[in-house]
C-alpha cells in the first residue's frame, strides 16, 4: 500500500539522517582540533570541517554533493557571523540535512532554520 510505502520512506530518511550525524560527530571529534566545548569556528576550522565532510561523503552519497555543500556553506556563512562559531552537533544536523534534502533549492531555508533554533537555544540556556 502507498500509505505503507511513504511511511517507511519517511522512516527510512530518518535513519540515514541519524547515521550521517553520528558519522559526522566522530569524524569532527577524530580529525578536527576543536575547542573543549566542541565548537567550530568560522575561517580556516570550518573550511577543514567542510573538507573533511567532502572527503567522507562527497564521492559516494551524493551526485550533486558539490551544489549542496555550496548551499549549505553560503547558508552558514550568511547566517553565523564570523567571530563566532557553530557546536559540533549543529554542523552535524546541517551536514545531515543537506545530504538527505530532497530538493536542493530548499537547503539554504533549512539551514537557515536549524541555525536560527540552535542560536534561540543557546540564547535560552543560563550562563
Amino acid at each position: 500500500d502507498v500509505r505503507r510505502a511513504i511511511k517507511d520512506v519517511d522512516r527510512l530518511s530518518d535513519v540515514v539522517k541519524s547515521d550521517i550525524r553520528m558519522a559526522c560527530k566522530s569524524l569532527l571529534r577524530l580529525y578536527l582540533d576543536m575547542d573543549p566545548n566542541h565548537l567550530i569556528t568560522m575561517g580556516a576550522q570550518m573550511d577543514s570541517a567542510f573538507e573533511l565532510v567532502q572527503l567522507v561523503f562527497g564521492g559516494v552519497f551524493r551526485k550533486d554533493f558539490d551544489q549542496r555543500a555550496a548551499a549549505l556553506r553560503e547558508a552558514v556563512a550568511a547566517t553565523v557571523s564570523a567571530d563566532r562559531g557553530i557546536h559540533e552537533m549543529v554542523f552535524a544536523e546541517l551536514q545531515a540535512m543537506a545530504l538527505v534534502e530532497s530538493d536542493v533549492r530548499q537547503i539554504r531555508t533549512s539551514a537557515r532554520r536549524i541555525l536560527d533554533g540552535a542560536a534561540a537555544a543557546s540564547a535560552a540556556k543560563p550562563g
